[in-house]
């Protein structure tokens, strides 16, 4: 297997335009599986059509930053339930994936 790893270079000013990178990525074949100190693991499989979904999620605790909560628990749970794949979060940013069906990639 194959992985790479790529620095998250995420702001509230390049988050479309990251999310659009993650998206070309998938199509060449580079999944991003995991998030790990500000870098994403990127995993070597099929190219494909993938959306990503980047979302602002700021805890109600300011210490809460780095760390798990109930909170952010039900948000990914309720994300999830939507069919959005919880991969990690980087800061305040949670990033979440689908994979795009038949039906969506004849649409465009």
């Amino acid at each position: 297997m194959k992985y790479r790893m790529e620095y998250l270079n995420l702001d509230l000013y390049n988050r479309e335009t990251f999310r659009e990178q993650l998206e070309r990525l998938a199509k060449k074949g580079w999944i991003l599986k995991k998030i790990y100190l500000g870098h994403g693991i990127l995993k070597k499989e099929q190219p494909r059509e993938i959306n990503y979904s980047i979302e602002l999620f700021q805890p109600s605790k300011r210490g809460e930053l780095f760390s798990r909560n109930e909170e952010e628990e039900r948000y990914i749970e309720l994300c999830e339930q939507g069919h959005w794949n919880y991969i990690g979060k980087s800061g305040i940013f949670f990033i979440f994936i689908t994979r795009l069906s038949a039906k969506d990639t004849n649409a465009s």
